[in-house]
């Protein structure tokens, strides 16, 4: 980076109170095999450590640029004021307690630069407890339609804290909702769809690790029934329909692994979600082509939720019949 020139990345990172972890998630973004950016890390209004942490960070390389707020915004206001702040092209999340796999940030580069119609990528994430030993890791969708369609079901559909988009798509949105205190990047992910078309993707590989404990927002949010996420599946229905049903938000709440559905719930469930398709086709949320997948992924969590008994009927007819 130069002076004369703006960075291709800026690394946005809030930290509240996240003396703790911060050095090591500050070091990871330092040490990035890709070298063109600038890390704005934005203070929450800390009491702890955390200014005096980034200050001596700062002091030591140009690319920081510190903003401290003079009181707590909570996160989605420290993530606001951080990408306005940005001048890359491409703007990357960053969490205070967490690790960036070195390769991280030249991946995501790398896929923007070859895949123009995507907005955003996110990478493989790896679950690990405080002391970094691995948990379990996410097994999430890599293409937008599928993406999409999980966001709806109120799902973690990508990584929120891995994400890479281009700045000019972000500015153009109305920013992360501060009506929110929990799951604002869920609210903020599943809304740029409608409001600036945006087109999501991930990356399989593994290339950051998701710290959890008690003060993270993994250790705290238990619920798919957050009020953000009701919000924004209640306002995506909305946009979509004209309308949304009580019980066909319900019953996307219930398209998940453990539950089962009665025969009425499963006709209900068929026929909105086949007008879910249709509809997310006809607003250009999802390309035509994709309906095929989109009905393969559909059938599949109507399956999960069909009774035991009905299930073994179903594959035994498939290994006779085919079909």
């Amino acid at each position: 980076m130069t002076e004369n020139r703006a960075p291709l990345v800026s690394v946005v990172m809030p930290v509240y109170n996240g003396e703790k972890f911060l050095a090591e998630a500050i070091e990871s973004i330092l040490n990035q095999t890709f070298r063109d950016f600038e890390f704005v890390v934005v203070d929450d209004g800390s009491q702890d450590g955390s200014a005096a942490i980034i200050r001596s960070y700062a002091a030591r390389d140009s690319r920081i640029r510190f903003i401290q707020l003079e009181k707590n915004q909570g996160e989605a206001g420290a993530r606001n004021a951080g990408i306005a702040a940005a001048g890359g092209q491409f703007v990357a999340m960053m969490d205070c307690d967490d690790v960036s796999l070195p390769e991280r940030l030249q991946a995501q580069v790398n896929f923007l630069d070859a895949n123009r119609e995507i907005g955003a990528i996110g990478v493989g994430t790896q679950i690990v407890n405080e002391d970094l030993s691995p948990l379990f890791a996410y097994q999430l969708p890599q293409c937008h339609a599928l993406i999409l369609l999980s966001m709806i079901f109120g799902e973690t559909a990508i990584s929120r804290a891995t994400i890479m988009a281009r700045r000019e798509i972000l500015i153009a949105s109305d920013g992360y909702s501060t009506e929110f205190t929990m799951a604002t990047d869920y609210e903020y992910f599943l809304r740029l769809v409608w409001q600036v078309r945006m087109r999501y993707a991930s990356l399989k590989s593994i290339l950051y690790l998701y710290r959890q404990h008690e003060a993270s927002i993994m250790g705290q949010a238990k619920t798919h029934n957050l009020p953000a996420k009701i919000h924004a599946r209640r306002e995506a229905l909305e946009r979509l329909w004209g309308e949304a049903p009580a019980e066909t938000l319900d019953l996307l709440q219930k398209l998940r692994p453990g539950y089962k559905l009665g025969w009425r719930e499963r006709r209900l469930a068929r026929r909105d979600l086949q007008r879910l398709i249709e509809a997310i086709v006809a607003h250009g949320w999802v390309e035509p082509g994709d309906q095929p997948l989109l009905a393969a992924e559909i059938s599949q969590r109507l399956e999960w939720t069909t009774p035991r008994l009905w299930q073994i009927f179903l594959h035994w007819r498939r290994h006779h019949f085919g079909r």
